[in-house]
């Protein structure tokens, strides 16, 4: 388990290991709307449109800047960006691409917006799947593909916490996924209100996180509520994902959802063995910070690593992801009342 598996490893290892018979899988505190992981990974099978990520050509991996407001403690090293692609993998499993509602305005001549858009797996294949539709990705790290890619796409790099560099009412679509890692507590009301000014009004912005909290998993728990504990008292909010439904309506966002997804890790077939690798080598991209809470010498943190991953899979643990999403009112009844 210490090295990274590929996409084709993993499907060959999962292979017949589906685990039909899951039971429902849930965070206590949410309101609702988990599926049973065995869901979760019979979807997977359902969506053949995705692009190997080999086929994108992609920067050189450099170090993220010394930026204001930015927490983000994960190198984007050649490893990490191999992890963004399988973390792009099980989005795609959880969730799609995109919420099915959202395909109504992506109409030819369409812009999207990606905020915090990574190494850019997502832009790429909805680019390929709306041909006619305009994608821009905003990210930090210069880790945007190069020579080869769609058309359709452009890519700037900038800091999204100083503010989003496009006019009012220019995107039909924003969407922003798993930066929780990157942005302080009390800078997600601004992130959110500048993805409302941006958008047009009627357009829809979606937004993903994941739970760093691992549940159900033995002698590891206390390890996963660590990090919790660390990521808070670096100005973080491990537990963002279930609040951000509440923050896009506070935001001014209307006709807001949410959806919770449990994937298991370790276990119940290739999904859950897609989980456990992403969460392997993240913890161990994060070494330089999360060694500090390991109750193990730094030259032994890699073997630790592999004996929670090995705890996980064991006790049948899981984690869970969360996408909520709303609506730009069409029109802005606050500030034409302000106007009256």
């Amino acid at each position: 388990m210490g090295g990274s598996m590929s996409t084709e490893e993993r499907k060959r290892s999962a292979s017949g290991n589906g685990n039909g018979g899951s039971s429902r899988k849930s965070d206590p505190n949410d309101s609702g709307g988990s599926v049973s992981s065995s869901n979760v990974s019979r979807s997977q099978t359902s969506d053949n449109s995705i692009t190997p990520a080999h086929d994108f050509e992609w920067l050189q991996r450099n170090k993220l800047p010394k930026s204001h407001g930015v927490a983000y403690f994960l190198p984007p090293t050649d490893k990490e960006v191999d992890r963004y692609q399988m973390q792009h993998e099980l989005l795609c499993i959880a969730f799609g691409k995109y919420s099915p509602h959202i395909a109504e305005v992506l109409t030819p001549g369409a812009k999207v917006l990606d905020v915090g858009c990574g190494s850019g797996e997502w832009m790429c294949e909805m680019a390929i799947e709306f041909a006619k539709v305009d994608f821009v990705g905003i990210d930090i790290a210069n880790i945007f593909p190069i020579s080869v890619k769609p058309n359709n796409c452009q890519f700037k790099l900038g800091n999204v916490l100083d503010g989003l560099p496009f006019p009012d009412d220019s995107f039909e679509f924003v969407h922003i996924r798993v930066m929780a890692l990157g942005i302080k507590t009390e800078r997600w009301p601004e992130l959110l209100r500048e993805g409302f000014r941006v958008l047009k009004p009627g357009g829809h912005l979606q937004v993903m996180e994941a739970d760093p909290m691992v549940y159900n998993c033995g002698n590891a728990k206390q390890w996963f509520k660590g990090v919790c504990e660390m990521l808070a008292a670096r100005g973080l909010d491990p537990f963002v994902g279930p609040k951000l439904h509440v923050l896009l309506s506070e935001v001014g966002f209307t006709s807001v959802y949410r959806k919770t997804r449990s994937i298991p890790i370790g276990w119940c077939g290739y999904v859950g063995k897609l989980m456990l690798d992403n969460t392997v080598t993240a913890a161990k991209a994060g070494k330089a910070t999360l060694s500090g809470i390991t109750p193990v010498p730094v030259n032994e943190y890699d073997q630790y690593i592999d004996s929670i991953g090995r705890a996980c899979a064991n006790s049948n643990a899981y984690c869970n992801f969360y996408s909520s999403w709303g609506k730009k009112p069409l029109l802005n009844l606050a500030s034409s009342a302000s106007n009256s």
